[in-house]
């Protein structure tokens, strides 16, 4: 059990990234968690996170969000617009490959527009970047891009979204 409890603590610290990304840096961020006095860490928990496979992480981190509601559903994208769009994993890059996501940040509220976080983080160097949004309109993340874009410091070589509608749009498209 103390493995769930180790993998929900370092999953959340990593905004529950893909159980891919997040198995090669288990050990590490469970040491950084214990040093800020996040996780306690026992020498049996450190072999168990270091042996684990990312099935496995996979399968244990489905069992924790099961417990949590669903936010409500979006809208879905046009085929024709997914059409558009290149598919294929992200090799490990040189800096420029950004993954992007708005983050929900209006609770367990399912009505009206909320606050989101659009962020920006390079796959290859881990930085990262925020801006806060009202609403996914194509203006508030058009908005948004520029803010994170001004502040960048490398050159943008690729943007990895999830096929949100909020990203995948003409305009949207256009802008980038």
């Amino acid at each position: 059990m103390a493995v769930h409890y180790a993998l929900k603590v370092i999953a959340e610290s990593h905004d529950f990234i893909c159980a891919d990304r997040l198995q090669p840096n288990l050990v590490k961020m469970a040491q950084n968690l214990s040093h800020h006095g996040e996780l306690e860490v026992i020498p049996e928990l450190m072999t168990l996170l270091d042996t684990i496979s990312v099935s496995t992480v996979k399968r244990i981190l489905r069992r924790l969000r099961q417990d949590e509601p669903p936010l409500p559903r979006r809208e879905a994208v046009s085929w024709e617009i997914l059409g558009q769009v290149a598919v294929q994993r992200v090799a490990w890059p040189n800096p420029g490959h950004f993954e992007v996501d708005l983050v929900h940040d209006g609770g367990q509220a399912s009505g009206g527009h909320y606050v989101h976080s659009l962020q920006m983080i390079d796959v290859a160097t881990g930085w990262s970047e925020r801006a806060a949004t009202w609403g996914r309109s194509y203006r508030v993340m058009r908005d948004a891009f520029v803010r994170i874009l001004a502040r960048r410091p490398f050159p943008v070589r690729e943007i990895h979204s999830v096929n949100g509608t909020e990203f995948l749009q003409h305009r949207m498209i256009r802008f980038w």
